[in-house]
């Protein structure tokens, strides 16, 4: 058996660690004063004292790489405008198509995932552009409610009818731009990505290595 650690070597790791820690994350909500962390000051003053974004902050938990949760919750109320808006945004409805150059996804409750097994009878790009046609958003907007505190559409999506158009033409070209218009997007996407990690002279490998080790 291994050496067990006394509690004095404990400590020394556990304040070797942290310090690790600022300086490789040196603007880390951890890391700011006690009395200026958004979930101290909710425990220590109450919600009153806080802003729109350390509230947010605090149901968010976590940032991103390059942005506190504070930060993402700036960037959410300035896209947004508040949080009455926030929470009233419209996502029933927005749908989103997974390439082979998806492959970090986190799924959250509420979402529903749909695979196309029959590809021959319906082109998986020509149901992306069904689902995201207003005449289609429309009916899944008119069939939502809200269960507990989450707008939903249940097993109502089922009512949904999709407008196929009949002309075989018009449905491959429908499909083939819609393709065209993703994968251009993922090259796009991409691209910026390679761009950021060039600027910090790192792999993806270390940027996901890293982004792990804040989480």
């Amino acid at each position: 058996m291994g050496k067990v650690p006394t509690a004095t070597e404990a400590s020394k790791k556990m304040r070797l660690t942290e310090s690790i820690r600022k300086k490789k994350y040196p603007h880390a909500i951890a890391n700011w004063p006690v009395e200026d962390r958004p979930r101290e000051k909710l425990l220590f003053k109450g919600p009153e004292f806080l802003s729109n974004a350390e509230l947010l902050a605090i149901f968010l938990r976590v940032g991103v790489k390059g942005k506190t949760a504070i930060g993402l919750a700036q960037e959410l109320l300035s896209r947004f405008g508040s949080l009455r808006e926030l929470y009233a945004a419209p996502l029933v409805g927005t749908t989103c198509i997974l390439t082979e150059h998806d492959t970090r996804i986190l799924y959250c409750g509420g979402l529903y995932k749909i695979r196309i097994k029959k590809k021959d009878q319906l082109d998986p790009y020509l149901f992306l552009a069904l689902l995201n046609c207003p005449i289609v958003k429309r009916q899944m907007r008119a069939k939502q409610f809200t269960r507990d505190v989450i707008d939903t559409l249940g097993k109502r999506i089922f009512e949904v009818i999709l407008p196929i158009p009949k002309d075989r033409g018009l449905r491959e070209r429908i499909a083939r731009e819609t393709q065209e218009t993703v994968l251009a997007r993922v090259a796009l996407r991409n691209k910026a990505k390679q761009i950021s990690l060039d600027v910090e002279g790192i792999t993806e490998a270390e940027e996901d290595k890293e982004l792990l080790e804040t989480i």
